[in-house]
């Protein structure tokens, strides 16, 4: 690798040349402007790149270990397999640009801006991102192996298979992000929000949620047996087809939620809020509805074998073809409710060709 100055890359920059093979260590371009560049195989460790104006340019194969990049704008730019381990990012606006295949391992982001921003296939395994913005961002593929997003904000962008279950989150907050096969089993989040997040197809098996603010979130698919959701309040949630096995949602405030077609065997449901909850089609079996509020509720098909409902609240519940052998109810809350409609029965059991 040859040994370039600072000069000597301006010049090659402005004459729209391609810096390749460069030995750039510990040069100082503090508030240069090395806009629309191309860069390939260059060196920048322990370089000061300082407000660095690096808008559209592009990196092939370069390294910035340790380097200083505080305040610098890449907007726009392409970076490919960079390496930014124990780089600094301090007020440093990253919007627009996209990373693919990078490494952030301890690199440290301090007030970022990460708006828009798109990261493929990165490691993040150290880095901390504090009070930095990563709105409408995309993260597909990344490593967060003890990352640290304390207090950075997260909203309408999407994380594909993102694995957060050695990564901390104190004070981060999640607003209409969609986290798609995202791993966070075993996570303590109580007392977050999350309101109108999407967790499909989720790991959360043994996440802590109590006192969480869902509303509006979806967990369509997600797996979140034994998790704990007390006291939560997951109005208008979508739990379709999820398997909250052994969850306890004691307390929580669930109207409106819909639990179509879920796995809910053994769940605790007591003193919960579930007025026009939908329960259609779900498993049901040995759950607890103790002292709940299910006011209009609907469970048609549900499968309530062996399931406690004492004291529940089922006025005018829709109890239509439900299974409920060796379930515990009284007769008295039974007729508060609707049973099988003989009506929809019928219309149910057509076929074509069937003589009625």
């Amino acid at each position: 690798m040859k040994k370039l100055t600072n000069s000597e890359v301006l010049a090659l920059n402005q004459s729209g040349e391609i810096v390749e093979n460069a030995d750039l260590s510990g040069v100082n371009f503090h508030n240069c402007d090395l806009s629309g560049g191309i860069f390939s195989n260059v060196k920048f460790d322990n370089a000061n790149l300082e407000g660095v104006n690096l808008v559209e340019s592009s990196f092939h194969n370069c390294s910035f270990v340790n380097a200083n990049l505080s305040k610098v704008i890449t907007t726009r730019a392409l970076f490919f397999r960079p390496v930014f381990s124990d780089a600094t990012f301090a007020d440093s606006n990253l919007a627009g640009a996209t990373f693919y295949e990078g490494d952030f391992s301890n690199a440290t982001f301090y007030d970022a801006d990460m708006t828009t921003t798109k990261l493929v296939d990165s490691d993040f395994t150290n880095a901390r991102i504090i009070r930095s913005n990563l709105d409408r961002s995309t993260i597909t593929g990344a490593k967060f192996d003890g990352t640290a997003f304390t207090k950075s904000r997260i909203s309408k962008a999407l994380l594909y298979k993102a694995d957060f279950s050695k990564t901390d989150l104190t004070g981060a907050t999640f607003y209409l992000v969609a986290l798609v096969k995202a791993n966070l089993a075993g996570k303590n989040l109580s007392g977050m929000k999350f309101g109108l997040v999407q967790f499909m197809e989720a790991n959360l098996e043994g996440t802590d949620f109590t006192g969480a603010d869902l509303t509006k979130a979806g967990f369509t698919k997600a797996n979140l047996k034994n998790a704990i959701l007390r006291d939560a309040k997951a109005g208008n949630t979508l739990f379709n087809e999820a398997d909250v096995t052994g969850v306890d949602f004691t307390g929580a405030y669930l109207n409106q939620a819909i639990f179509m077609s879920a796995k809910a065997d053994g769940t605790k449901f007591g003193g919960c809020y579930l007025q026009m909850a939908q329960f259609a089609n779900a498993s049901l079996v040995e759950s607890r509805f103790g002292n709940a509020d299910v006011t209009y509720a609907d469970f048609s098909h549900a499968d309530l074998s062996s399931a406690d409902m004492s004291s529940a609240t089922l006025f005018r519940s829709n109890l239509h073809r439900i299974k409920d052998e060796d379930s515990k109810w009284s007769q008295e809350q039974k007729a508060m409710a609707l049973g099988d409609d003989p009506d929809r029965a019928e219309s149910e059991n057509w076929s074509p060709g069937k003589k009625q």
